[in-house]
């Protein structure tokens, strides 16, 4: 269930409790919402922060990747973009659903740029611009959901990135 699912239900619940509270005149049942709240808020902290300190785990043992990728507007609310890691040929590696900060999203001539990864290819992991000055958590999708067939239109463009991709690469191993 989507996170903006879930509020709205809690935000639905939490309404019905105070309207029920005015209707019976019982000043103690209007305190529930609040008593509910401070309960969610006090399990959704330690939860929130679990999962940023896995977040953190893996951007520490795991090495960045240089690729060149290609990304388009997927229509979904919660993963607005879906970003394909682009092998040497041009097929598509892998692919992911993300939300691109909007400066990533523009900077991206033609929804093609070179990007760096972190994590296994087979699932999420977190994708940045080179330098790893802007990051972004990214989730894997099973299939991929772009034509894995290398493009025509674009196809120098794509080709450009696999090079500045390999020089990223060949500099970092050689300094």
């Amino acid at each position: 269930m989507h996170r903006s699912t879930m509020r709205l239900i809690a935000w639905i619940i939490g309404a019905l409790v105070l309207f029920i509270a005015v209707v019976l005149r019982e000043p103690l049942l209007a305190l529930a919402p609040l008593g509910s709240a401070a309960v969610g808020l006090g399990l959704a902290v330690p939860l929130t922060r679990r999962r940023r300190l896995a977040g953190e785990e893996q951007l520490r043992t795991r090495p960045w990747q240089v690729w060149p990728a290609r990304v388009q507007e997927s229509g979904d609310k919660e993963w607005p973009h879906l970003m394909v890691l682009l092998a040497p040929d041009r097929t598509a590696a892998a692919t992911f659903r993300c939300r691109l900060p909007r400066d990533v999203w523009i900077a991206m001539t033609g929804g093609r740029g070179v990007v760096w990864f972190c994590g296994d290819l087979r699932f999420d992991g977190v994708a940045a611009l080179p330098g790893a000055a802007r990051a972004w958590p990214v989730a894997a999708v099973a299939q991929p959901q772009a034509p894995s067939a290398p493009a025509r239109q674009g196809s120098a463009l794509e080709e450009e990135l696999v090079r500045e991709a390999a020089r990223a690469v060949a500099w970092n191993l050689f300094g």
